[in-house]
Order: structure tokens, then C-alpha cells, then sequence
């Protein structure tokens, strides 16, 4: 029905969006290595220089980046460029146009890399080179302030809770035995951890990620989940990073939470 496949579109480009920030926080400094620019005639500025490999060691263990306890934290929402802005809505645009497509280009790339030059971004190589300069240079400010309430249930398990001002937060569980991230729109596995460099949305910061990624597209329902949890890179505050794309028969979901608080400042 054509309401069905106007959904389905929408979904997809929130899920362009999220890849987008996806990126953007992981800072990868060898992510533009993906194509090659076109010759131009501006000199182009030399690449930051990354963040130690291994900032705060080499702990693959969540339990390394949760804490138990109550906690004010910094709630942080993207800013983009302009023209990144635009780009990111040509981009939306291309994914909407051929969502096959884009949904099997999102499989192939590892977390945090872009996805390959292709025409059918809706952009030449050179405007794809700058968009990815641009990405790296979103970054995330802080937005308010909110309490949030991190329970250890025990067997390694820690329940996450933000309260009447943070409900999407609540319910979502870190288990550091079976190494996966519960959460109300399903189980995110396949623990990885990872290094951010300096030119990631949030600064330096490392730590443990889990995905989810279920797409039906007879029924144009599915999820793509990501929960991270990590330390920024050198002050040690910790981040809670939620980013999720439903759609069901109810209609469609998306959160983007990005936090950081002190781990040693309980309330």
C-alpha cells in the first residue's frame, strides 16, 4: 500500500541519520581511507592526530565502563554544519530512493565506518569527501542535565532507569556475563569493543558496543538497535550511548541518547 512504502521510506532515512551519527562517534581516523578523492586544487588540512590505541588498556569486560548508583548526567545532542545538514538530507534521500540497496550497503561496513562511495548516495566522490570531513566534524553538546539510576541485579547484570524525565532509558539492561544489551525493542549481541579517536563526535573515548539489525521487508517492520557503554578519553567520565529505528504495526521509534556523568560523583 502506498502508505506502507511511505513508512518504509521514512524509517530508512532515520536509519541514514543514525548511521550518520553512528559514524560521527566513532571517530575512526582512517574512515575516509573508504574512496579516494577526485583531484582538486585546495590543499586539504593534515588528519588529527588519533588518540592512543588504547587509552584506558585493552578491557573488553562491560563491567570495566558500568557503574552502579544514582548519577547526574550530561544529556548531548549532534550539531552538523550547514552544509553537512544538507548533505545528510540528500543522503536521506538516496537511501529512500533505493532502500534494498542501502540496507545491504549498511551490512557490509564494519561499526563506525562509512559506507563506500556509490553514485547512488545522491552525491559525487568529491561532495561524499567533504561529507565525510564534515561528519567529523559533528560534534555533541550538552543539552541539560538529568538523573539517572544504574542497578546492579546481581550475576552481572545492571538496570539502567532515567526516571519521568528519561523514560527511554528505563529498561534497558547490560548483562557483562552473557555479554549482550536487553533492551525493550530486543536483544542486541555481538560484543565489540572499540577505540574512538579525537575527531569523534564525543572526543577520545573507548569501550564495549552491542547490535541489533532486523528488517523485514514484506511487512516493512524490523529494528536496528546499538547500545554502547565506554570512558572518555582522558577525563574518565562515563557514556551511555542508545540509538535505536523500529517500526512495527503501532508505527515507528526512534531514540538517540548520548550521556556521559562521573562514575565517582554518586548522589
Amino acid at each position: 500500500m502506498p502508505g506502507d512504502h511511505n513508512e518504509s521510506n521514512r524509517n530508512i532515512a532515520s536509519f541514514a541519520l543514525a548511521l550518520v551519527v553512528a559514524t560521527a562517534l566513532a571517530g575512526c581516523s582512517g574512515k575516509a581511507e573508504q574512496s579516494k578523492p577526485v583531484a582538486r586544487n585546495e590543499a586539504r588540512p593534515a588528519p588529527p592526530i588519533p588518540a592512543p590505541a588504547t587509552p584506558f588498556g585493552n578491557s573488553v569486560e562491560p563491567s570495566a565502563y558500568i557503574h552502579a548508583g544514582r548519577f547526574t548526567a550530561d544529556v548531548m545532542e549532534p550539531t552538523t554544519p550547514p552544509r553537512a545538514a544538507e548533505l545528510i538530507a540528500r543522503l536521506q534521500q538516496a537511501a529512500r530512493k533505493n532502500p534494498e540497496w542501502f540496507r545491504e550497503q549498511v551490512k557490509l561496513v564494519k561499526p563506525g565506518e562509512p559506507l563506500p562511495y556509490d553514485p547512488r548516495l545522491g552525491m559525487s566522490q568529491a561532495e561524499y569527501e567533504d561529507f565525510l570531513a564534515m561528519s567529523r566534524q559533528m560534534k555533541m553538546q550538552k543539552r541539560g542535565e538529568v538523573e539517572i539510576s544504574i542497578t546492579s541485579k546481581g550475576d552481572g547484570v545492571y538496570a539502567l532507569d532515567g526516571g519521568q524525565r528519561l523514560p527511554d532509558l528505563t529498561g534497558v539492561e547490560i548483562d557483562a556475563v552473557r555479554r549482550e544489551a536487553r533492551t525493550p525493542y530486543g536483544v542486541a549481541r555481538g560484543q565489540a569493543a572499540f577505540n574512538a579517536s579525537d575527531d569523534s563526535a564525543l572526543g577520545a573515548w573507548n569501550g564495549v558496543e552491542w547490535k541489533l539489525t532486523q528488517f523485514d521487508p514484506k511487512t516493512n517492520t524490523g529494528a536496528s538497535v546499538k547500545v554502547a557503554i565506554g570512558k572518555l578519553h582522558p577525563s574518565g567520565r562515563a557514556v551511555i550511548y542508545y540509538n535505536v529505528t523500529k517500526a512495527d504495526s503501532s508505527g515507528k521509534a526512534r531514540i538517540l541518547l548520548v550521556l556521559n556523568y562521573d562514575p565517582g560523583a554518586r548522589l
